[in-house]
């Protein structure tokens, strides 16, 4: 078999030979590789003579293997995400650490379009910040999608995350089915008269507070459902609605009472390192007992 050589990465007097999935030799110095990788192929399989065949294709190894050279390193600018994704696995995956924060700061620029992929790798590869940047911007994507993707023990954490965010919305109903009147009487807000210990809403706006918390709810997005708090206009999920003749305007007096209280549990949400470090504390704990019996 003809095989191609690297442009890039080609040394003369290298000592280790690498070959791509795809083919393509590559010439390195053995010195640079126990200077800046962790993980690579120990002397036991680099004899003289010998090929290593490694799994990633040229276009990525050439990226990766500048990395372990005394030289400007590659910024990866240009390059489309799935390059970029799979250079930061194998950067992960041969241990060059002095790539590993070039592809981490790369794969932010590609958020939130790619969040599932990069929220995996920094959960696979353990990467606490990302992983709650990623995971916020996931908090409102569709379960089903998610689950099957996380690895077995970020399951339940993640199951946790979701119900923090599934009771922002389940909160604001049950509040405004609890402070409906039931008769024909308007809207009531205590802040009005003080002397009045209660908020009612009254039947006529109750469907449509409940159908409005039901839309932010089906918002597969967390800056478009932010917006959606910061501007809450009702009148469009119910056009011919009328409201009762103590709100005025086009929404319900109780509407930004509902905003402040869906915002406030939105920013009490922990982030989801808090849940996965939870299971992995409890974890823990079990088998510290375990080996004290």
């Amino acid at each position: 078999m003809i095989h191609d050589l690297s442009s890039i990465v080609n040394a003369d007097d290298a000592d280790v030979t690498f070959q791509s999935s795809d083919n393509v030799l590559f010439h390195i110095h053995r010195r640079n590789l126990e200077a800046h990788t962790g993980a690579f192929p120990g002397k036991e399989f680099i004899n003289d003579g010998e090929t290593v065949c490694l799994t990633e294709p040229a276009e990525v190894l050439e990226i990766v293997f500048q990395f372990i050279y005394p030289k400007r390193y590659p910024r990866l600018k240009d390059l489309d995400f799935d390059i970029v994704a799979d250079v930061a696995e194998a950067v992960e995956k041969y241990e060059i650490f002095s790539a590993m924060l070039t592809c981490e700061v790369r794969l932010r620029e590609f958020l939130p379009e790619h969040a599932t992929d990069i929220f995996l790798h920094a959960v696979k590869h353990d990467y606490p910040d990302l992983m709650n940047e990623t995971a916020l911007l996931l908090g409102r994507s569709p379960f089903c999608e998610s689950l099957g993707r996380l690895p077995p023990q970020c399951v339940l954490p993640w199951i946790e995350y979701r119900a923090e965010w599934q009771a922002v919305f389940e909160n604001a109903i049950q509040f405004i089915q609890r402070t409906m009147i039931h008769s024909n009487a308007d809207c009531f807000d205590a802040s009005s008269e003080p002397s009045k210990p209660r908020h009612f809403i009254c039947s006529n706006c109750r469907p449509c507070l409940i159908t409005w918390v039901m839309e932010l709810e089906r918002m597969g997005s967390v800056s478009l459902l932010k917006k959606a708090l910061e501007n809450p206009i009702l009148s469009p999920y119910n056009p011919n609605h009328t409201w009762c003749h103590s709100c005025v305007g086009n929404h319900c007096k109780h509407v930004s009472r509902v905003v402040r209280m869906c915002q406030d549990a939105i920013d009490a949400i922990p982030p989801f390192t808090h849940f996965l470090w939870k299971k992995k504390s409890a974890a823990f704990v079990r088998v510290e007992k375990g080996a004290s019996c």
